[in-house]
Order: C-alpha cells, then sequence, then structure tokens
C-alpha cells in the first residue's frame, strides 16, 4: 500500500508554564482536600465526593494534559487534524476555499485554547500562541487551526485548494 508524502507536520503540546502552574495547584488542592477528608471520620457524606475530586482533579487533570497534543498533517489531497485524545478530523483540501495565515486573539475571538467555537460554523483547534491559519470552507464555515509555523501551513495547504489563497 503507497503512503502519500507529507507536506507537512507539525505537533503542539501544552508546554506553557502558565498552564502547568494551574494543572498543579488545582491537583494540589484536591489531594489537600483528599487529605482532610482522610483525617476526619466523622465526614461520611463528603468522603465520596472528595475521593473522586482527588482522583479526577489530582490525577486525571495532570494525565490529560501531559497526554494532550495537536497533530496537524497536510497531504496532497487533505489536511488531517488530531486533537488528542479528544477528536480526529479529515478536512479534504477540495472543500476549502482559502487558507491564510493569521494572527488572532485566541481569548477574545474563540474563548481561549483547546477545540473551540463549537459552533457549526467557526471552530479552532488551537494549543499555545496566537498564530494560526484560517480555512474558509467551501459551505461558509471557518475553521483555524492554531500554529507555531502558520506561513509553512498555509504554504503546504496553497496546491491542494480549489482557488488561489490569500496572505494577510
Amino acid at each position: 500500500m503507497h503512503t502519500p508524502a507529507v507536506r507537512f507536520h507539525e505537533e503542539q503540546r501544552f508546554t506553557q508554564p502558565w498552564v502547568w502552574a494551574v494543572v498543579v495547584v488545582a491537583a494540589a488542592a484536591a489531594w489537600v482536600g483528599l487529605l482532610a477528608v482522610v483525617r476526619d471520620p466523622e465526614d461520611d457524606g463528603a468522603r465520596w465526593f472528595v475521593v473522586l475530586l482527588a482522583v479526577f482533579v489530582g490525577v486525571g487533570l495532570p494525565l490529560l494534559f501531559a497526554l494532550a497534543r495537536l497533530t496537524v498533517e497536510v497531504l496532497a489531497d487533505r489536511v488531517e487534524i488530531r486533537y488528542r485524545p479528544f477528536v480526529s478530523r479529515t478536512i479534504l483540501l477540495g472543500s476549502v476555499v482559502a487558507a491564510e495565515a493569521v494572527t488572532y486573539h485566541p481569548v477574545r475571538e474563540y474563548g481561549g485554547w483547546g477545540i473551540k467555537g463549537w459552533s457549526r460554523r467557526k471552530l479552532a483547534y488551537n494549543v499555545r500562541g496566537d498564530r494560526g491559519v484560517l480555512l474558509t470552507l467551501a459551505d461558509g464555515r471557518t475553521v483555524l487551526i492554531g500554529s507555531q509555523r502558520p506561513d509553512d501551513l498555509a504554504a503546504a495547504l496553497r496546491p491542494g485548494l480549489s482557488t488561489p489563497t490569500v496572505e494577510r
């Protein structure tokens, strides 16, 4: 079986110190709450809630951020977006009418970083920074792909598009 050539590949992770500071503080707070419940054997009502909270926040949250990654690959006919462990999406380049490298405001325009927008009309996949490539699909929807190399990503997309793209 022939493997199509990859024109562009980028993998991003949550490596920002401020993100990890928030994750560590939340996990530590969950563990402190668990210790408080363990030391107070009379408080059975809150025990299970705090144990679950400690497991989900104290273990699950750091694990989730450690495993999360955004991988973008451009092949001859498609762009593959994998935001592990959440979603995987393939966009056929024939359905993309424009791709432009942009600077955007993650919080103001999309509500932050992650899989954002949750709208059928405007969606973003991003991990860090304020740069990316804005895809306009034939049906009018837009998809923003956050990238640390947006110019390279836009250039890799251009040969597969049905119409010329605009650069800002």
